[in-house]
């Protein structure tokens, strides 16, 4: 069980990464303002890493390891207050692309597919089938993402984080 709640909170936690990227650029149209929300986006996001350790190892060594798992709740509690009060439903003005399903679903089960494979070969090796199964997935997935995001009409995550990419398909 403890496996299987680390797993889920590692998959959900991968899932947020793309949200989070096309949440900025949709929020800060600006481009001086969409610099500095990334910046401080990926100050955050680096400096979790390093915090996340040193606040884990004082959670297990003077409370109890159970603790890691309540330590998310004050910053899911901020994070949703913050949605709350400040991310507004953009204006309907008839451009608003549909809800790209199969882009997510694939790029989703590709991503998790990439995380798990590396993790599958930390633990068991490069040659291992399972790992070798589930990078090749991986590959098989995000490829699968690419070419369908080249081929459909509209392609959603053009606002998003791949806004900074070079455009997936011309028009």
């Amino acid at each position: 069980m403890l496996l299987g709640a680390r797993a889920l909170q590692g998959a959900f936690g991968a899932l947020l990464a793309p949200t989070v990227l096309g949440l900025l650029t949709a929020t800060f149209t600006d481009l001086g303002e969409r610099a500095k929300a990334f910046g401080i986006f990926g100050a955050i996001a680096s400096s979790g890493g390093a915090v996340g350790l040193i606040l884990g190892g004082f959670l297990t060594e003077y409370l109890n390891w159970r603790w890691m798992f309540f330590v998310n709740i004050p910053f899911a509690v901020v994070a949703a207050l913050g949605a709350h009060f400040v991310i507004r439903e953009p204006a309907a003005d008839g451009n608003r692309a549909a809800l790209d399903i199969p882009g997510v679903v694939l790029t989703s089960l590709g991503l998790v597919s990439l995380v798990y494979g590396f993790t599958r070969a930390e633990s068991d090796g490069w040659s291992d089938p399972v790992t070798l199964v589930l990078l090749a997935a991986a590959v098989l997935l995000l490829l699968m993402f690419v070419i369908f995001e080249a081929r459909t009409e509209a392609v959603p995550l053009e606002n998003s984080s791949l806004h900074v990419m070079p455009r997936l398909c011309t028009r």
